[in-house]
């Protein structure tokens, strides 16, 4: 199974995206700007989320650029 990425994962809906998705034993990677808040919510979710830091779009598309091949939708 592909991870599962949550951009702004410790805002609102990100947060309970990431709960939902933890209860469901999904393997995910929680993206943010701030790394202590990822580490709480990680610890908070449980599981064993990856967490990647990034102020930009440009540096999330080339963090997910060099986690394999990405499937598009549609």
């Amino acid at each position: 199974m592909s991870d599962i990425w949550i951009l702004g994962a410790t805002g609102r809906i990100g947060r309970a995206v990431a709960a939902e998705l933890a209860t469901r034993q999904a393997s995910m990677v929680l993206v943010g700007r701030v790394a202590t808040s990822l580490r709480d919510l990680a610890g908070k979710i449980g599981g064993t989320p990856r967490i990647v830091v990034n102020n930009s779009l440009d540096a999330i598309k080339a963090e997910l650029g060099q986690s394999g091949p990405v499937r598009e939708l549609g």
